[in-house]
Parts: structure tokens; sequence; C-alpha cells
């Protein structure tokens, strides 16, 4: 029986800070499964090419690749300013970036996606007709998702709509604050047989592991933005589980464009809209297996490297 290859056997991969063993990064297992793709793919043509990974917000640290040329193929993931990096084209063979604002490629930049952390990518799919929890959330209460937060709180709802983005910001921080922890952040009695909790912060929710246990046996997976971007890794986990996704307006690029995700104008629709979907478990099963056929397609380490096997050919 043939084993996987360990991550040290992609010698000519290598990650800005961790070098060769990259095991330790979120999105490891995705990687390794789109790296091994596309050896297979090329053959021994593979290792004419460096790889080299960075993971870095473009607002907080300076991009300065320690490896360029004509042979290096650039993956930049966690960018959520969704930067385009101009200056550093000319420099490599390729630029996949996750983030990516432009509905298609610009040059040899492309788009790559956000992957989804080992801990989901490794768990089967659970058939979405023997799965326990109809609607799931937990994450953190951030600025970008306090009209989210507001659909769940009867005097929250007051003014209607969108609130603007300094507004946001200044309720995120008051709920951040001791007396705003008092607020309610659990919500999960708003649908039957459900999880909607709000964190106190960052990373102050479920382990890896337990994330994704329940994500694997949610029906629907509500994705609203993240920081910055409305792009979160919580989309493309979800997909690989082949939960019905439910979020706010994507942009148009290769991930999301024609896709079966579910994106709402304004999040005053969510209620009317989740209720309508529970009582429809055909409908339901039906877009979680377009879901996991996009997911397929158009996200999977495996389809990343067809799409990227052309453009290192050319």
């Amino acid at each position: 029986m043939m084993t996987q290859p360990t991550i040290h056997s992609f010698i000519n991969v290598f990650h800005e800070e961790l070098g060769n063993d990259w095991s330790e990064l979120l999105e490891a297992t995705y990687l390794r499964r789109f790296f091994k793709s596309l050896r297979e793919h090329m053959g021994e043509s593979f290792e004419q090419f460096r790889f080299l990974i960075i993971n870095k917000n473009s607002r907080w640290s300076r991009i300065d690749p320690p490896i360029r040329g004509k042979d290096v193929v650039l993956i930049w993931l966690g960018d959520e300013e969704g930067t385009i990096p101009h200056e550093l084209a000319k420099e490599f063979r390729l630029i996949l970036k996750s983030y990516w604002p432009l509905s298609e490629p610009l040059g040899n930049m492309h788009s790559f996606p956000l992957c989804g952390s080992s801990a989901v990518l490794e768990k089967d799919p659970v058939p979405i007709e023997e799965r326990q929890t109809g609607v799931f959330f937990s994450g953190n209460l951030n600025a970008n998702r306090v009209d989210f937060y507001r659909q769940f709180i009867p005097w929250g709802r007051f003014p209607p709509g969108n609130l603007p983005l300094l507004v946001r910001k200044l309720i995120a921080r008051g709920l951040g604050t001791r007396p705003g922890r008092l607020l309610p952040r659990d919500f999960s009695a708003s649908y039957s047989d459900s999880e909607i909790r709000f964190t106190g912060g960052f990373k102050q929710g479920y382990s890896s592991e337990e994330f994704a246990l329940r994500l694997s046996d949610s029906k629907i997976a509500i994705c609203p933005p993240g920081f910055i971007s409305s792009e979160t890794i919580r989309h493309f986990e979800a997909m690989s589980m082949g939960c019905v996704v439910v979020s706010a307006p994507l942009p148009r690029n290769l991930f999301y464009r024609g896709s079966p995700l579910i994106e709402l104008e304004n999040w005053e629709l969510l209620h009317t809209f989740i209720l309508n979907l529970l009582e429809m478990p055909e409908k339901m099963e039906s877009i979680s297996q377009q879901t996991k056929i996009w997911w397929n397609e158009y996200c999977s380490p495996e389809a990343m490297a067809k799409k990227t096997l052309p453009l290192l050919e050319r």
C-alpha cells in the first residue's frame, strides 16, 4: 500500500518563515494535497520549479520574499486586505493569491483558495440527512458581524438596515467591554436543533478539532464576514463539508461566481430564509450535493492543481 508523501518530501516547497517543514500551518493538509496532485500531473518537471508560501497581511507585515525568479511560484495566503501585488508580479513565474478581489486573473496573478483548516479537511462529510445540527455558527463578534448579531436581539434591529462601519466598530468595541460581555451571546434557540454562539474574542471558541466535528454535523453553515474581507476560511471549510452555506455578498472571483453559495444582500433576510429552508429537506440535500460538486470542481486541492498546471506550462 502506497503512503502519502510527507511534507518533507516536497524539497522544492518552502515557507517564508518555516522553511521546508510547514507541517504546523493551518492550511497544511490543503497544501500537501495540492502539491501532491500537481506533482502527479507534472512528473519530473515538478522539480523544475520552486514554490514559496507566505502567510501575511500586507497592512502589518512587510512583504519581502526570500527567493524570487522565473522558476519560482509565489503562493500568498492570509492577506485579508486583498492586495494586488503589482510590484512582485515581474519577479515570479506565477503568483497564486488568496483574497483575490478581482473577477479575473491579472497577468501572471491568479486567485487561490483560503484553503481550510487541516482539522476540517481531514474529516469526511456526513450525509446531510444524518446531520444533527440544523444551523451552525460559532465565532468572534467583530465590527463586520454587528449587523449579523443584531438580527438575534429584538432591541438591536432599530434602526433597520446596515449600520455604517464606524457605528459598527463602536458597537463591537462596546460589546468587548466588561458591561458588553453581559449581553447575550448564545442564540442557539433561534432555530430548532441548532447552535448560534458569539465568542468573546478571536480564537476563543472551539478548538480546531471540535469546530471541525460540529461543522461536519451541520446542515446550514452561516458564514458572516471576517475582520476586513467578506471572505473567510469558514466558507471553504463549509463547502468542503457540503454544508448549505449562507453568506454576505462575496467577490466575483473563480470560487464564488456561479456557485451554489447563498448570498444575502441584507442580514435582515436571514431568519425568514433559514426558517423556510429548514422546512425543505429535499432542497437542502440538493444544495448540499451541488456544493460538494462545486468544491470538487473549483475549490479543492485537486481542482487547483489542474488549474495551475497549464499556467506553469506557458
